[in-house]
């Protein structure tokens, strides 16, 4: 008799484990979870160019920095959470101006790597990475007397800033 019933119990066992599997929602699926967003999902209007834009900048100098703070006294814990950002303007080759470097706080969510609004071009780095890429912008300056920079916004809302060798 036990000989009858272990065979069983574990067959059981085994056809509910598998039922149980066969019954999970196919939302749990990776590709069905990457749907595209819905409007009532969104934080913010993303901004598009309608086309693909490629520029190709070279950077002769790094103009005078701005370093600016900021924080809401609104008397809860967030008053404690500053957020500060540090911007070069560049200069380049083209003589063209419009475009600068900025450096922003860990605290600060920036939706953009690139972000080209009013004639004005801001490419878009994280404060930890400030003294690494502004040490290499000066190497290079000093060495190659300019910085290339690859410039890449795309229609479906992905940008990109290549600093030096592409």
């Amino acid at each position: 008799m036990k000989v009858l019933i272990s065979p069983l119990f574990f067959g059981s066992l085994f056809m509910a484990a598998f039922s149980v599997q066969a019954q999970q929602p196919a939302a749990e699926d990776v590709r069905m979870e990457k749907a595209s967003p819905f409007k009532e999902n969104m934080i913010f209007k993303p901004v598009r160019t309608g086309t693909d834009n490629i520029e190709l900048i070279e950077v002769v100098s790094l103009g005078t920095p701005s370093v600016k703070v900021s924080n809401t006294a609104d008397g809860t814990y967030s008053s404690y959470d500053h957020s500060i950002r540090v911007t070069y303007p560049l200069v380049l080759s083209s003589g063209k101006t419009g475009y600068s470097l900025c450096f922003y706080g860990t605290s600060e969510k920036i939706p953009y790597a690139v972000e080209t609004k009013g004639g004005r071009t801001t490419l878009f780095f994280p404060m930890t990475t400030h003294d690494l890429l502004k040490g290499r912008i000066e190497q290079m300056l000093t060495t190659k007397k300019k910085v290339p920079i690859k410039i890449t916004q795309q229609a479906d809302g992905y940008s990109e800033a290549l600093l030096g060798g592409f």
